[in-house]
């Protein structure tokens, strides 16, 4: 794998016009759902172990979202996020569980990880979307100013 920094964003030999506009797209998928990873993990970890707002780990989520983004704009390879939001999804399903039986009361905590999973399931689909449409031009030969 190599590193080159915000390599996204430069042609590379092979590329097509879609290949770093897709490539723009993952990082920034990556980086969207790397920083609601880290939103429900900074809200646990104020809340529960702090006592501090959860709202103060917004700032800390973006800027950790800006640091992934610019290493994964960087990598030659990127993996894409769709498995993320599926873990995502069951740290949320264990936090309403542990709330409704009472084991565990992480309410404050559940609302900002409700956000933070619709942000990531918005960025995957925006992927999807944007994946399925770059391969329906590529199809069709068409360029990405060119009008359908």
């Amino acid at each position: 794998m190599q590193f080159e920094f915000m390599g996204a964003f430069r042609d590379r030999e092979g590329d097509d016009k879609f290949s770093r506009y897709l490539r723009v797209l993952r990082a920034t998928c990556f980086a969207v759902v790397a920083g609601a990873f880290w939103l429900m993990g900074q809200t646990a970890w104020l809340v529960e172990y702090y006592g501090r707002p959860a709202g103060s780990a917004v700032v800390g989520a973006m800027l950790f979202s800006i640091f992934v983004f610019v290493i994964a704009a960087s990598l030659s390879r990127l993996v894409r996020p769709y498995a993320l939001p599926a873990v995502m999804l069951l740290a949320l399903a264990a936090g309403e569980m542990t709330t409704l039986f009472r084991w565990w009361e992480v309410g404050d905590v559940l609302g900002w990880w409700r956000a933070a999973l619709l942000l990531a399931a918005a960025a995957c689909t925006l992927l999807w979307a944007g994946e399925k449409g770059v391969r329906l031009r590529r199809s069709r030969g068409e360029g990405l100013g060119s009008s359908a």
